[in-house]
């Protein structure tokens, strides 16, 4: 660092670890990752199931919104429909 009035100038070295992760802590960090692999990929298939579902019960209400597709259909048919995409 220099100062530009005096026109000093000295090294500085900064050294301080506070605050950073120790090689334990990463090691520990990385096995737990590894361990909770299986269980977090089991979680976002289940999330995107659930969201396809979502997406597909949407789509559904909507072509039973549009007059001319539920005409297309059964008046049972859009009953049992609209009561599964109601429940979904």
């Amino acid at each position: 660092a220099s100062d530009k009035g005096s026109g000093t100038t000295q090294r500085i070295a900064i050294t301080s670890e506070k605050g950073r992760l120790s090689e334990a802590d990463i090691e520990r960090m990385v096995q737990e990752a590894e361990r909770f692999k299986e269980e977090d990929e089991r979680k976002r298939m289940q999330a995107d199931a659930k969201n396809g579902l979502e997406k597909y019960a949407y789509a559904l209400k909507s072509t039973l919104q549009d007059q001319q597709q539920r005409a297309r259909l059964q008046h049972a048919d859009t009953q049992a429909l609209d009561a599964a995409v109601t429940a979904a």
